[in-house]
């Protein structure tokens, strides 16, 4: 790591069955706030949920695609597929 740079994690991804019921569940049995919701071409979107009032990491929803994501959306929050989104900061500069 570079002198001066301190990295975190910004969001996980989480691959959900559909991106509203997943909205709704979040808000509703962990009282996450929706932060962004984005459209993005080939009906996809940026949806972001995290803690109410948290700067950490957060939520990153992508709708499954394909028998083996759909698959993995079924199962435990534990079990789901997931990716991580670094961000680093420089200088009180997001990067």
């Amino acid at each position: 790591m570079t002198p001066g740079r301190r990295q975190r994690i910004a969001l996980v991804t989480i691959v959900v069955r559909a991106y509203d019921e997943a909205i709704a569940w979040y808000r509703e049995k962990l009282g996450f706030e929706l932060i962004e919701d984005t459209s993005l071409e080939g009906n996809k979107r940026w949806v972001v949920m995290g803690p109410e009032g948290s700067n950490g990491p957060c939520l990153l929803l992508a709708q499954a695609r394909g028998t083996a994501q759909e698959a993995a959306s079924e199962t435990r929050p534990a079990d789901a597929s997931f990716y991580s989104f670094t961000r680093t900061i420089s200088g009180g500069i997001t990067i």
